[in-house]
């Protein structure tokens, strides 16, 4: 299948990046999914196959034409045998519109509403949690019921941490090169032990008619990455 616009976002899709991402979705077969481990920056493999939970008769959820995002990610570095951060990033981007759309069908099919938004988050099994809602017993029961919804959205979720965790540890690299550089030793070590103690931050979800979104300690991606900079690059400057 050909990657569009609708799942990486507006450009000409000639680009490096997409020309990776398309061999990726191309050449992907079975694939595995990275799991959290909470307290640190690192994370597990484990099978899709083993994420799915047996199917039910319910399918509400519409057949989507979109690649499985799991198995792409896992499979970045088909075209050139390294793994660009860029095209995790926008991979992981994909997989959070594409579960978008199918929680935007699915509550629309159950008439459930996502005002107030819902958030979800991991617990500490792995499991996702679901913060106090309205029609919280609703939306538990439609995720029981609709296993492939449910499995969509726990990969977005898990590529999207597992890119922003790729994009710290890139910064980390940059900043502690160039701090050995200009600095010395003591200072790139410096740079190390502040990169230790900003740990593994609080992870969140947002679901509402606005899009599906992650938080990191209350900051958005970006904010969130920002500050990791900031915090870094003082011992740089």
């Amino acid at each position: 299948m050909n990657i569009n616009t609708t799942f990486l976002g507006p450009g000409t899709l000639n680009d490096p990046s997409s020309r990776r991402i398309q061999t990726a979705i191309d050449t992907a077969s079975t694939g595995w999914i990275a799991l959290p481990l909470e307290g640190t920056d690192a994370a597990f493999e484990v099978s899709l196959e083993r994420l799915s939970p047996r199917k039910t008769a319910r399918t509400d959820t519409p057949a989507s034409s979109a690649p499985d995002w799991g198995n792409v990610f896992f499979n970045l570095s088909a075209a050139d045998g390294a793994v660009h951060i860029e095209d995790m990033a926008r991979v992981a981007d994909a997989a959070m519109r594409d579960a978008k759309n199918r929680l935007d069908a699915a509550f629309s099919a159950a008439g459930i509403r996502s005002s107030p938004a819902v958030n979800l988050s991991f617990d500490l099994g792995g499991q996702l949690c679901f913060e106090a809602h309205p029609q919280k017993e609703q939306i538990l029961s439609l995720f029981r019921e609709n296993p492939e919804l449910e499995r969509n959205v726990r990969t977005a979720m898990c590529l999207k941490e597992n890119a922003v965790s790729w994009q710290k540890a890139e910064l980390y690299t940059e900043m502690y090169q160039t701090a050995y550089r200009l600095k010395g030793k003591a200072a790139a070590q410096t740079v190390s032990k502040i990169f230790l103690s900003l740990g593994h931050p609080r992870t969140t979800f947002r679901y509402d008619s606005s899009g599906f979104t992650a938080s990191f300690n209350g900051q958005a991606e970006q904010e969130y990455l920002a500050g990791v900079r900031d915090a870094l690059g003082r011992w740089v400057a």
